[in-house]
């Protein structure tokens, strides 16, 4: 029977009911293989097996074989593509901004596409910025990539950093073991320095690269001023000997220029955008920072006492320089005098300049008088005879008000109006003014009241501690300006800023010789207060204590990290990490063992380094062409439970049930070996019947 040309009505009965059927067509036959080339593979096996003449007629038509190449041309022929890949790239990366940084890593995966999307910087600048709002403008300022922001992140919470130990190369170096480190302003170098403030000197200092550890420069004989050598920013370092001022490249710790070589001594004033410096010696005089060129010698030091106070406005743009008769403002950019602000009164030895936030207006507080000027136009707008030059002056934050406290009235001056605002207090003490960062509110502390006041409208709002026996050690507004906290005598107290409703007291303990510490999280959102042997943290909005930590031995710091998520505290052995959110203890970071003084610990401004003593904690993730630890990364926190006695049990006990464990699975297979090679028991025949 040829297999082409089937009984049609074996292959499929139900065409004998058809009127047209022909027994002998091959036209069914066709339509049969047709119909069975539209099955799947298991469909057409078993199709096979339910007769011999659907058999034949499936081997007959090759039907294996074209479902095979069928397969085999679909798996190299290009799949069609997916209506997401058709979707242009902005909008693409509009909806990966939606996703958490766990999916956003796992979509990278998908396709080389998505992972080159998935890699834009916009996309996790938007994701820094929703996760941490706090760090987002330091992936700019820094120069850090926002991704690996978030991964250092990540590794702080887990515990994974590369380590770089800078004691015992500094100790090499000369250095002495309490020698204290700090990171640079832009967190790529670590500065060392010997502690001697007993004889006002630093002896040694040296520059270190804080992700190699690379000693870049060492110098000796340094006179003391710590601001001096932070100051400089990340790029030039200032070195002041006793004798001599020299300009440095911080990145290869070249000497790029001595600036001034003088017997009696030189001080150095950075400006607030570190473009410029004056240094004071015997003539006084304006330098660029970046290139050590002289722009000008502004005027021959005189030998009256100079005041340490900065003569730069803050916005750089103005140098104020005092003589006995007059103060000259100079243009800080080219080094040009732009005016003579005359004294009122008759030569004046010790002045005070103070300029306002904004730097329009700066205020010339001298022996008998105090004078307000326009520093733009140099042009005198108030003088106010009556006062002495032991008055204090404060400008409000936006540079609209100022207070000033004679020691007999504290009074409130409106420098657009001219006018008298109101008299805040009227006492024969000092007082200390703290405004708000928005100037609505400020306190006035006379060392037996604090007192709450509406600074635009000139109204008391409320008495928040009227029992003081001194002033106030602390006294501090939140960053959202919600919330008021004060350390008196004996209590450290939390208002409401609005009503001055006290939300909670801490009383502390009998008086010690110890310094209290407060500071709020950059959110508002929490308070930590450090004391000598007792660390709280408080939620600032409800005034409820987190956690209470008591330690018999000192407590040495607390603070917060710049993005309000962790907490760092030093023991008097160990630097630990806690969830700022919620009082959580996650793990310790590393021992201090003593070094660093103080503070040992600190976070460098990128959020993404920790300095310990003098280990450098890497947290950002490594990159092999640039970063060479010294120690390989590692997992501090298996290295905890590790030291932890009741983990080191375990781990014996495990190693020995291990140990019996292969000891057995041994003795078995020699067991099995053995009875592999004997000869086979002799067995009885079984009889018949048995």
């Amino acid at each position: 029977m040829n297999p082409l040309r089937p009984n049609p009505s074996v292959l499929f009965p139900v065409f004998k009911t058809l009127s047209w059927f022909n027994e002998e067509t091959n036209i069914y036959a066709e339509i049969a293989a047709k119909i069975f080339s539209k099955l799947r593979a298991s469909d057409l096996c078993q199709a096979e097996g339910v007769c011999q003449e659907w058999r034949q007629l499936i081997q007959a038509s090759n039907l294996w074989k074209k479902l095979y190449f069928q397969k085999a041309s679909r798996a190299f022929s290009p799949e069609k593509e997916s209506p997401i890949g058709t979707l242009p790239s902005e909008m693409l990366l509009k909806i990966f901004s939606f996703l958490p940084v766990k999916e956003l890593g796992f979509s990278q995966q998908v396709c080389k596409s998505w992972c080159e999307l998935g890699a834009d910087t916009s996309l996790w600048k938007c994701l820094l910025g929703k996760t941490y709002p706090t760090l987002s403008a330091t992936s700019d300022t820094m120069k850090v990539s926002p991704k690996d922001i978030l991964a250092a992140q990540y590794n702080i919470k887990t515990n994974r950093a590369q380590i770089i130990d800078l004691l015992p190369l500094a100790l090499e170096k000369g250095h002495k073991e309490n020698a204290q480190a700090a990171f640079s302003q832009n967190g790529k170098h670590v500065i060392i320095f010997n502690n001697d403030i007993i004889n006002s000197r630093c002896d040694i200092v040296s520059l270190w690269d804080a992700n190699t550890g690379k000693c870049l420069q060492v110098w000796e004989g340094i006179t003391w001023s710590r601001d001096l050598f932070l100051s400089s920013g990340s790029q030039w370092l200032i070195i002041n000997r006793s004798k001599s001022t020299s300009l440095w490249d911080a990145n290869t710790g070249e000497c790029l220029k001595v600036l001034e070589e003088d017997s009696l001594g030189t001080e150095v004033f950075f400006s607030p955008n570190k473009e410029r410096l004056v240094t004071r010696g015997s003539f006084i005089r304006l330098w660029d920072a970046k290139t050590g060129e002289c722009l000008q010698t502004l005027e021959r030091r005189e030998t009256k006492d100079w005041s340490s106070q900065t003569p730069f406005s803050p916005d750089s743009q103005w140098l104020a320089i005092d003589s006995s008769k007059s103060v000259s403002l100079w243009d800080a950019k080219t080094g040009k005098c732009l005016h003579t602000l005359e004294k009122p009164k008759k030569e004046s030895l010790f002045t005070k300049i103070s300029f306002s936030p904004d730097s329009e207006s700066l205020v010339i507080n001298s022996n008998e008088s105090i004078s307000l000027w326009n520093a733009k136009a140099g042009e005198c707008l108030h003088i106010w005879e009556e006062y002495s030059g032991g008055s204090s002056v404060t400008f409000s934050p936006d540079s609209q008000q100022i207070v000033i406290d004679d020691y007999e009235f504290i009074r409130l001056w409106d420098i657009k109006t001219r006018e008298w605002v109101c008299t805040l207090d009227e006492s024969a003490d000092a007082s200390i003014i703290s405004f708000s960062s928005d100037s609505q509110r400020l306190i006035a502390d006379n060392g037996q009241s604090l007192c709450l006041w509406d600074a635009k409208a000139g109204k008391k709002l409320k008495t928040l501690d009227e029992e003081l026996e001194e002033w106030a050690e602390i006294t501090l507004f939140s960053p959202d300006n919600q919330r008021i906290i004060a350390d008196t005598l004996d209590f450290i107290r939390l208002w409401d800023a609005s009503t001055g409703e006290c939300l909670r007291t801490l009383e502390k303990p009998a008086k010690k010789d110890w310094d209290t510490e407060i500071s709020f999280s950059s959110n508002s959102e929490k308070i930590v207060i450090h004391l000598i042997d007792s660390i709280h943290l408080w939620d600032a909005q409800t005034g409820k204590c987190l956690k209470n930590l008591e330690e018999p031995g000192d407590f040495k710091q607390a603070f917060f990290s710049s993005n309000s998520q962790w907490l760092v505290i030093s023991d008097p052995c160990d630097v630990q990490l806690w969830d700022a959110q919620t009082g959580e203890y996650l793990h310790t970071l590393g021992k201090h063992f003593g070094y660093g003084g103080h503070k040992p610990a600190s976070f460098s401004p990128n959020e993404g380094q920790l300095l310990i003593g003098m280990k450098v904690f890497d947290f950002f993730p490594a990159k092999s062409d640039s970063y060479q630890p010294t120690e390989p990364p590692r997992n501090l926190e298996n290295e905890e439970r590790a030291n932890n006695p009741t983990e080191k049990l375990v781990t014996e006990e495990s190693k020995k049930r291990k140990a019996r464990s292969t000891k057995s699975q041994e003795d078995s297979s020699n067991i099995s070996a053995a009875v592999e090679h004997l000869p086979p028991s002799p067995q009885k025949k079984r009889k018949k019947g048995e």
